[in-house]
């Protein structure tokens, strides 16, 4: 998907030799942002053919940013025909191959972009499935590039589809035209405009009743979840319990317990280890909208790779997740604009197993992310919260410093 090998994050230390890494990857952050791009380059470099081809494509992006100012470099004898059809505000003809396709192209020269090298795009796309014109988005300033795979990731691309093979291509649908218009609706997926889950979640998951406790409870308000359906994702709980007293002894938080019946038993261990004033348990007692309404009226949210932790950041509600190795976090990371996931990279990550059981490792991936790491973040999600909440000028608590 990316040119990064990992997570980009803030590195936190702990007693065991594995490294906590927080906050979503760039990528991640593009899926939660609201903003659809004002600029886009489209490169479709090849013969008259290949463009022919790519028309699809470019229709469909042309309605899919109807506000963006699209660029188009192509071939010079594709210019024509795109000036013709409409698909991009304007057009540049840059020559990357010869006229035959049979005759040698020169090397590229990058000061053949003319003036499209010192412009800014939000998004660059080559539409060539063949790699060879994937040197030219090296050259291009983009926040975001996308394109199919090209030299095993020799290229810099924010999204990179994998090219298919030739095997057996005649029974599996890869037309040229078919792969285009998979690219240009991944960028629409990625870049375009969203379907507003997290408002329409917060309009129309609204609890039946709000438990009485709540209308009094000090804040901050923080939501815990200690299970998972799924014992190899759960964090110990005997850290919960510590995290829950830290919660309400240092910050003088309410923590209220959501979850489903079977967490009863996690509930009453976390009831026994903490004051009755400032420990709400709703687990087992609520529908799953009744708790994701409740989530909406939180300042913070902690919990495993579970349902909960998902809708929680798809409210909005600053969230802390706490990810095992089981599933890559790429892969399965909860989408929000404030979100922190905290995770080991252990060396058996991804194990894809279903049962504790079946770990050979001693839990590593949970067993190393120490209580001090989700303080860590749980505090500079609140500080964020005061700071925004603050009038100006005033002073932030000093009880919330990014300090474990």
């Amino acid at each position: 998907m990316s040119d990064q090998t990992r997570p980009e994050g803030v590195a936190e230390s702990c007693s065991s030799p594995a490294q906590i890494w927080s906050d979503l990857a760039p990528l991640h952050q593009l899926l939660c942002d609201e903003k659809t791009p004002e600029s886009i380059l489209l490169l479709k470099l090849d013969h008259v053919g290949d463009f022919c081809l790519a028309l699809d494509s470019m229709i469909v992006l042309r309605e899919a940013f109807p506000r963006a100012r699209i660029t188009l470099a192509c071939a010079p004898w594709s210019v024509a025909i795109a000036e013709a059809l409409g698909v991009a505000d304007e057009i540049h003809p840059l020559r990357f191959f010869a006229a035959r396709a049979d005759e040698p192209s020169d090397a590229f020269d990058p000061v053949r972009l003319g003036p499209i090298a010192n412009r800014h795009f939000d998004v660059a796309i080559d539409l060539r499935i063949d790699p060879d014109t994937r040197v030219v988005l090296d050259h291009v300033n983009a926040r975001l590039r996308f394109g199919y795979d090209g030299y095993q990731g020799k290229h810099r691309l924010t999204v990179a589809l994998p090219r298919p093979t030739a095997a057996n291509a005649d029974h599996t649908f890869n037309h040229q035209s078919l792969l285009m218009l998979r690219l240009a609706q991944t960028v629409i997926a990625v870049a375009g405009e969203r379907g507003q889950a997290g408002a329409r979640l917060r309009e129309r998951c609204v609890p039946r009743a709000l438990p009485p406790e709540l209308a009094t409870a000090s804040r901050p308000i923080v939501a815990l979840c200690t299970g998972s359906g799924r014992r190899a994702k759960d964090w110990p709980l005997d850290r919960f319990v510590r995290l829950s007293q830290w919660l309400i002894g240092k910050l003088g938080a309410t923590v209220l317990l959501l979850g489903s019946a079977d967490q009863a038993q996690d509930a009453a261990r976390l009831r026994d280890s903490a004051p009755a004033s400032n420990l709400i348990d709703m687990v087992g007692k609520t529908s799953l909208i009744d708790a994701i309404g409740l989530l909406g009226l939180c300042d913070l949210f902690i919990g495993n790779d579970t349902g909960l932790t998902h809708y929680a950041a798809r409210l909005g509600t600053p969230t802390v997740a706490i990810f095992s190795g089981i599933d890559p976090t790429a892969t399965w990371a909860p989408l929000g604009a404030n979100v922190t996931v905290i995770r080991a990279p252990v060396p058996c990550s991804p194990c894809h197993i279903l049962h504790l059981e079946d770990c050979r490792n001693g839990h590593a991936c949970m067993e190393s992310i120490p209580v001090e790491a989700v303080q860590t973040a749980i505090r500079r999600h609140l500080a964020k919260a005061v700071a925004r909440t603050a009038p100006p000028g005033a002073s932030s608590r000093t009880d919330l410093a990014p300090t474990a």
